[in-house]
């Protein structure tokens, strides 16, 4: 910096003493040193500065880029010094950067040519003045010369002047240009991203559409199952949770053991336990009549309209305890308990005269329906009853409660697991402990188990009830 100081000062120096040799009068020796020599002066320390500043950076940005790649490219050493080396490159990568930028900003390189070369122009143009040569020498004065020495001076201060501001003009419309780009670019893009967010708010909305319209078409199918239901359930509400208690009723669906459990007195290992058997509610009925895949698409039934000869050995005081506890359904519907096989009409039956099943879509009327109940006591029910060691002993009011009892829960109970008690009840003609046995029979923590109470106790009634 003294150096530099120093050879101003020098360059000053000189340009004053000669200035002040000069055969021109004071006036105008100090327009010299005023107007020439401060801007040859000023220029000088201008260029100095924005070449300080265009090497400086030039050499950080030159350096940096040589020493980033072998920083991220070194792989030697503990991890420590892997991650020493890695935020070097990183931080020297930001420095690098900014100075880059930092000169494409300030543009010291051309800065430090226009100085440059004004600085050196206005010297060569006052060292032509002093020695009267170039357009100098047709005059024999420096004083004749100094008008045009003015003019020429003004005239470089002035090109530079121009020249700055051509420059500063070329970098603002630069600057313009890419503004304008990147505001149309952005405008695009966000044209975009809202041309997106109108799509997705279209698609989102013809979505909900679809989802009204499924939630209507549900809300219709549903509509349409309850007046389904309310169909199906003419006589007796508690049909559905009752019905669940048939599966074993006929004499060749499986045995009666596997569905029905006693109280807890008298209970073996092979009890079921009551939480095993799974029942259908009246919803799940309906779907399954819906969508039963047995169906025969609404063929209905052709029972035969000639009746059996009604047998005077069925207790009918049975038969009346069963139709208050049954209820009947005069079209066919999925047994509650498997929600499919056997299909279940009238009073409960799941076999046609000819021991062919029914189907879903069948219907019969309601004298059908309670002939069918007789023939099929007569023929399925009170065969198994009749077995029973104790039978021919019993009046009709205690063999129309047995005959209820098995056909609740299937003719074959006597001798079957889990029956025990009743079996050992009737063996032995117990007749005192006949209502506490009844009532054991009523699958005890079941959905079912009021109704089924209801249902032994009436049994129980009966068979306690004295014959005339």
């Amino acid at each position: 910096m003294a150096k530099k100081n120093d050879y101003r000062q020098y360059l000053k120096q000189s340009f004053s003493g000669l200035i002040d040799r000069l055969d021109l009068s004071d006036l105008r020796k100090d327009f010299l040193k005023n107007r020439w020599l401060d801007q040859v002066m000023w220029l000088e320390g201008r260029a100095t500065k924005e070449r300080n500043a265009h090497h400086n950076l030039r050499m950080i940005t030159i350096i940096g880029g040589v020493i980033v790649p072998a920083l991220i490219g070194f792989q030697k050493g503990n991890q420590k010094w892997q991650e020493i080396a890695g935020w070097s490159a990183f931080g020297l990568s930001q420095v690098v950067a900014v100075s880059a930028a930092v000169e494409e900003f300030f543009g010291h390189g051309e800065k430090y040519r226009s100085y440059r070369n004004t600085a050196e122009g206005l010297k060569i143009e006052g060292w032509q003045f002093f020695q009267m040569a170039g357009p100098y020498r047709q005059f024999k004065t420096h004083s004749d010369a100094y008008t045009i020495f003015a003019e020429r001076v003004e005239q470089y201060i002035q090109q530079d002047l121009q020249g700055f501001i051509s420059q500063l003009t070329e970098r603002q419309e630069a600057g313009n240009k890419q503004t304008q780009e990147t505001a149309t670019k952005n405008t695009e893009l966000a044209l975009e991203n809202l041309n997106e967010q109108l799509q997705l708010r279209a698609q989102y909305e013809a979505q909900l559409k679809e989802v009204e319209a499924e939630k209507q078409r549900i809300q219709t199918e549903r509509q349409q199952l309850e007046q389904e239901r309310s169909a199906i359930q003419q006589s007796d509400k508690e049909k559905p949770a009752l019905l669940s208690a048939q599966l074993d009723k006929q004499p060749d669906l499986s045995p009666v053991g596997n569905l029905w459990q006693e109280d807890e007195e008298d209970r073996d290992s092979t009890s079921l336990n009551a939480d095993s058997v799974k029942y259908l509610s009246a919803n799940e009925i309906l779907a399954k009549i819906k969508n039963n895949p047995i169906s025969r698409n609404g063929t209905a039934a052709t029972q035969p309209t000639e009746t059996k000869q009604v047998s005077t050995s069925i207790p009918m005081c049975g038969v009346e305890l069963i139709k208050k506890f049954e209820g009947c359904y005069l079209n066919a519907y999925p047994d509650p308990l498997s929600g499919g096989l056997p299909i279940t009409i009238g009073w409960g039956t799941t076999r046609k005269r000819d021991g062919s099943p029914w189907y879903m879509g069948d219907s019969i009327s309601q004298q059908q329906a309670d002939e069918l109940l007789i023939y099929q006591l007569e023929t399925s029910y009170l065969p198994d009853l009749m077995k029973i060691p104790s039978w021919g002993e019993l009046n009709p009011n205690q063999q129309g409660a047995l005959l209820s009892f098995g056909y609740n829960l299937g003719s074959k109970f006597y001798g079957a697991s889990n029956f025990e008690s009743m079996t050992r009840v009737l063996k032995n003609r117990d007749w005192a402990n006949i209502r506490e046995t009844f009532i054991k029979y009523r699958n005890p923590g079941s959905n079912v188990e009021q109704g089924l109470r209801r249902r032994r106790e009436a049994e129980a009634e009966l068979f306690l009830k004295p014959y005339p």
